[in-house]
């Protein structure tokens, strides 16, 4: 199914999409539909995020050596059990 949606733009909105278009080799519509088609940047605190995500966005750059990756995410899995005094 073909559904187009047209929209009112203003001609400045216009010629900034077209440059953006151009730059990437595509038509106008292409490129708006790239634009509505990515994944959104959300924020380090969005809660929609995985913990570990959100984690390691928070420490980045924070110097304790978490990068993008290197937590893996435990789903499910209960916590392990603390262990006294060994």
């Amino acid at each position: 199914m073909d559904t187009r949606i047209v929209l009112e733009i203003d001609e400045d909105l216009r010629k900034r999409l077209s440059l953006r278009a151009s730059a990437h080799g595509r038509t106008l519509e292409e490129e708006a539909k790239a634009i509505l088609q990515a994944e959104p940047e959300l924020p380090d605190d969005d809660p929609s995020l995985p913990t570990g995500t959100r984690i390691v966005r928070l420490f980045s750059g924070s110097g304790t050596g978490f990068r993008e990756g290197e937590l893996e995410e435990l789903r499910g899995d209960p916590a392990p059990a603390a262990r006294s005094g060994e």
